[in-house]
């Protein structure tokens, strides 16, 4: 066994040796528990496990540097582990020369790219939610899929954040990882209220997508972990997998646990690609396929990624059931999103109202929509702020992703038939710090404010009455002193009227996606709410009647707004700007 390091931190100290030419083995004595590697993000992943004893278990797929340095990420060793294995890495690797321990880890940021009031991780990517709990105390907890090694969209674990207001959210860390039967991607948590599980009264039951493979060799099988202590720590369930597919279906993910009280059932909806399932059980171990749902709904072609199923209250004293589901396009300029069908459910079958459904956010960066249970009456929903399509490869490395503004869904009637609305959540109104009134005026051309805000960090609300709106053309554009900008815009044409978000000038673009826009009905005034957040640009048209979301990358903050009126007045009622912060 050849030393190729060894190497003193603070009170530990590293030995790295080669065992052959594929294994690498990492030895620590000493009290530091966080293991610092160097990510090469063009490099290969190389699998890291954990040994005790004699035996091994994974402890994650990392790109270690092969050749520079992009950035580092910790990983945390379980108490009594000493011995790293690293499998496949070259003999004498660029990495093994800055491998060390710490007792803490903090990671650089990029700052002037990290949203002020969306969530986000401290470093590592962010993907949709995994699940949405509101726990007995009253705290709110937003598990979602990550990979806390590295900031591409693999090596999924689930984390965790906690808020008291749904404003103010506080990182927990990573809660669960994969194991010998996959990694950890998105599922669900519901609350054992009446111990069915056999864990204890109110024990939190989770189950998720344990993946492993790729294409065609993909396997994809549901299992559980459980808590007792309110999501603070999970227990693996040890008969693992609970729910496979019948027929070797390699997209069989995302599943969503509902308690439908009628008929004293749990019911899990899976996500199969081109169609859902819907399963059935009495107490978590035995699910019966109970029907299909799904295909050929909605927007076409696309496959599902995930779907839920809830109740919610509707006009005139009566209940509907909805499903939400997430889906990626085929379509041309669409990518990832999430719509919603009303409808009916007996625990077996979901009967929507219509299949065509709506889409909840006509942007093209908001999908992975999840609803909190509500048993307050309101359906609160949490999302991701991000479009597979390009989630890796975000300029806001060493952190990728966020969480998109807390909605809430409910259903009103417009000529007889339901509609959904989708608006900002009551609560957003407490991270105002700084109220800046513009006014009422008239726009027949281009009306400019050069500052909105004295202290501005491109974190603000714009919120407005338009009216008269019988231009051609009403835009809003927001802008910064290198004349980079997002528009907003209010248009009609020969097809109609319709709200359009043009990213186009708005600095780094993701992609070349770069209109997203939605038909609207003509009214004579409108409501207008903007949300802007560094990286972000959040519109919401009539409390929620249309919505479009979008990832923006200026380069410095955007500070000022023009109006623009082609073809006609248009006027701008009670103008107003809002500083937006969450508390330090």
């Amino acid at each position: 066994m050849v030393v190729l390091l060894a190497a003193c931190h603070r009170k530990s100290v590293v030995t790295v040796s080669a065992l052959n030419d594929t294994t690498t083995i990492i030895k620590i004595k000493g009290p530091d528990r966080y293991l610092i590697v160097p990510v090469e993000e063009r490099a290969a992943a190389l699998q890291v496990l954990i040994q005790k004893g004699t035996k091994r278990e994974p402890l994650a797929s990392v790109r270690l540097a092969q050749t520079k340095v992009d950035y580092y990420v910790s990983m945390r060793l379980p108490d009594g582990v000493n011995t790293v294995v690293v499998l496949h890495a070259p003999r004498g690797a660029f990495f093994l020369k800055n491998i060390r321990m710490d007792d803490r880890f903090e990671q650089t940021s990029n700052d002037r790219l990290r949203p002020v009031y969306h969530y986000s991780p401290a470093f590592g990517w962010m993907g949709c939610p995994a699940a949405a709990v509101r726990g007995d105390d009253g705290i709110y907890h937003v598990f979602y899929e990550c990979n806390p090694h590295g900031c591409k969209a693999e090596n999924y674990h689930w984390g965790q954040a906690i808020s008291k207001d749904l404003v103010n959210w506080t990182e927990q860390g990573t809660v669960f990882g994969g194991d010998s039967i996959g990694e950890a991607m998105g599922g669900s948590i519901v609350l054992d209220k009446r111990n069915v599980f056999g864990v204890g009264l109110n024990a939190w039951i989770a189950m998720y997508t344990a993946t492993r493979g790729e294409g065609a060799a993909r396997r994809q099988e549901q299992c559980l972990e459980y808590s007792t202590d309110e999501g603070k720590t999970f227990t693996r369930f040890q008969t693992n997998p609970v729910l496979r597919t019948y027929d070797d279906n390699p997209d069989f993910r995302h599943p969503n646990v509902v308690r439908y009280k009628r008929a004293s059932i749990w019911n899990v909806v899976l996500a199969c690609k081109e169609k859902m399932r819907i399963y059935s059980s009495t107490e978590f171990g035995t699910w019966n396929l109970e029907s299909y749902l799904g295909e050929g709904w909605g927007v076409q072609p696309a496959s599902y990624e995930s779907g839920q199923l809830f109740e919610v209250k509707a006009p005139r004293g009566k209940t509907k059931w909805l499903l939400i589901c997430s889906k990626n396009s085929n379509v041309a300029q669409k990518g990832s999103f999430s719509e919603c069908f009303i409808g009916d459910f007996d625990g077996k079958n979901f009967t929507p109202d219509d299949t065509k459904g709506c889409v909840l956010d006509d942007g093209f960066d908001y999908t992975g929509a999840m609803a909190f249970e509500n048993e307050d009456g309101r359906c609160l929903v949490t999302g991701w702020l991000n479009d597979v399509l390009y989630s890796d490869r975000l300029p806001s490395f060493p952190f990728r992703g966020q969480a998109a503004l807390l909605r809430e869904l409910s259903l009103i009637e417009e000529q007889g038939k339901l509609k959904v609305v989708f608006s900002p959540a009551k609560e957003l109104e407490g991270l105002r710090q700084e109220e800046n009134v513009l006014g009422t005026f008239d726009v027949n051309g281009p009306k400019d404010f050069k500052r909105i805000l004295e202290k501005n960090e491109g974190a603000f609300e714009l919120m407005m009455q338009v009216v008269d709106v019988n231009a051609k053309r009403f835009a809003v554009i927001i802008y910064n002193e290198k004349g980079e900008q997002v528009e907003i815009s209010l248009k009609k044409d020969a097809s109609g009227n319709y709200l359009q978000l043009n990213r186009l000038k708005s600095g780094i673009l993701p992609n070349d996606m770069v209109k997203s826009d939605v038909w609207i009905p003509k009214m004579s005034t409108h409501q207008l709410r903007i949300f802007v957040d560094r990286t972000s640009v959040e519109v919401f048209l009539d409390n929620g009647r249309a919505v479009l979301s979008d990832l923006v990358f200026p380069s410095q903050a955007y500070s000022a707004v023009k109006f623009i009126s082609e073809g006609g007045k248009t006027t701008v009622s009670n103008l107003k700007a809002y500083r937006l912060g969450t508390k330090k």
